[in-house]
């Protein structure tokens, strides 16, 4: 917590070993804010990456999504109504995607009052040549 704002910080990444049991959702189902691929695969580059935000257990639309590549390169987009956003990646390498949540909205934390709430959750995979 800082001064009057409680944060918190969300993070996932793809790993793959063996047939995975569960879909990227399901495994991220306890997850408040979760941004994440939509149709997890092995993503390639100049392919269409589709993304998924999530909040609360509902899509969330006009959440600002900020995609960083492996090269330095970034670019913000907006969620449709359904939640979901799309890009090509031009590089092969680790993306990081994240998407946050800023809320006026007052509570207590271990005994501690705050006045705003922060959240931010990212996630990383990787893209092939």
């Amino acid at each position: 917590m800082n001064g009057t704002t409680q944060f918190e910080f969300l993070a996932s990444a793809t790993v793959s070993v063996g047939k995975p049991e569960k879909t990227l959702e399901q495994a991220l189902e306890q997850v408040e804010l979760k941004v994440f691929p939509i149709n997890a695969t092995k993503w390639k580059v100049n392919q269409p990456v589709s993304l998924k935000v999530i909040q609360k257990g509902a899509s969330k639309a006009d959440a600002y999504v900020s995609i960083l590549s492996p090269k330095g390169w970034s670019q913000g987009l907006n969620t449709a109504a359904d939640g979901t956003v799309s890009f090509v990646p031009a590089w092969p390498g680790l993306y990081v995607i994240e998407v946050t949540n800023y809320e006026k909205t007052p509570g207590e934390y271990k005994g501690n009052k705050y006045e705003a709430f922060w959240q931010g959750s990212t996630y990383s995979f990787e893209v092939g040549k």
